[in-house]
């Protein structure tokens, strides 16, 4: 028998290491598609997704949250928060001078705007923005009270011109699940309550619809 000639040796050797090489770079993009394909899929999922703002007026306290999916964020009421241990004197250092603030987009980009220009952005906002907020709750229940009888149902007129006119306008367009309005005077107390709750939620593509709408108009 002939020896095998370790040319060819050599050549069996590199096209092994080439077919390993080639069988883990097809893993390694199997599993990047799969990546990709998952990151792809949860974009697609948020996208519909509802931003949800509950805001209101509850027993002289000012609520604010936010939520999407399972996570909320509480504004306020603020949580009590641990007292700070003191902190050590720290040592006087000599001052720096400021530094020049950097001019931000958008006050960059409006710089030459005109009242039209303005006009536009808020029709812009209007639009894709404003127009997109549906209410799945609107609860407002109003005693009107002052010293002076006159005033209270001055402040009840006031107040009757004022809310139901807008809440009529929000509920022709069907934005609203729940709507409760009740304002009433009362003549045998001193102080107005207020209590007012709003839920309301815009889907997230169309925040970036009205976002890409705006950066566009301002390129």
């Amino acid at each position: 028998m002939t020896d095998i000639c370790p040319f060819g040796e050599q050549i069996q050797g590199k096209a092994a290491r080439m077919g390993i090489f080639f069988k883990i770079l097809g893993i390694v993009g199997i599993v990047l598609a799969c990546a990709v394909g998952l990151v792809i899929l949860v974009i697609a999922a948020l996208l519909p997704a509802k931003v949800k703002v509950r805001i209101g007026y509850l027993e002289n306290e000012f609520i604010l949250s936010f939520k999407l999916l399972f996570f909320r964020y509480t504004v306020a009421p603020e949580k009590a928060k641990k007292k700070k241990k003191a902190k050590k004197s720290e040592k006087k250092t000599p001052e720096k001078p400021e530094k020049e603030k950097k001019e931000g987009f958008f006050k960059h980009q409006t710089s030459g705007f005109g009242v039209y220009d303005y006009i536009e952005l808020i029709k812009i906002v209007l639009e894709k923005f404003v127009a997109k907020i549906y209410f799945e709750k609107l609860d407002v229940d109003i005693t009107v009270a002052s010293d002076d009888a006159a005033q209270t149902a001055q402040n009840f007129g006031r107040l009757n011109a004022a809310i139901y006119p807008l809440a009529g306008l929000i509920n022709g367009h069907k934005r609203i699940k729940s709507l409760h309005i009740g304002i009433t005077p009362d003549f045998t107390i001193s102080n107005s309550v207020y209590n007012a709750e709003a839920v309301a939620y815009i889907r997230i593509y169309n925040v970036i619809a009205a976002v890409i709408s705006i950066i566009k108009y301002l390129l």
